[in-house]
């Protein structure tokens, strides 16, 4: 994990539809989490296109309670992995990111 500027991560998320304007924060640092579905290629070869969409569908939303469920935001979805970030209003916002990166590894 490390921390970046709000105005670096937000605009270049491929999420960001034009209605969403990127956060203007110049000196506030967060914490930002990515995931990935390691091989997800191969997975996908191995379930088909039905069982690899139910995969990554159940995938994102298990990922998504525990990023929520530890005080982090889910920017957007990657297809097969997640970019969430933690707001530096919350004081413990990476002790939380570290908790969360935790119990995702252990979903797998």
């Amino acid at each position: 994990m490390r921390s970046l500027n709000h105005e670096v991560v937000l605009p270049r998320c491929p999420g960001n539809s034009p209605a969403v304007s990127p956060v203007h924060l110049t000196h506030t640092m967060t914490t930002v989490m990515f995931t990935d579905v390691e091989d997800s290629t191969g997975l996908a070869r191995a379930l088909g296109i039905v069982g690899i969409a139910m995969y990554l569908n159940q995938n994102l939303a298990l990922i998504r309670d525990v990023i929520e469920g530890n005080r982090g935001t889910v920017l957007c979805s990657t297809g097969d992995g997640v970019f969430a970030f933690w707001d530096t209003a919350f004081p413990h916002h990476a002790a939380s990111a570290r908790l969360a990166l935790l119990a995702a590894a252990e979903l797998s």
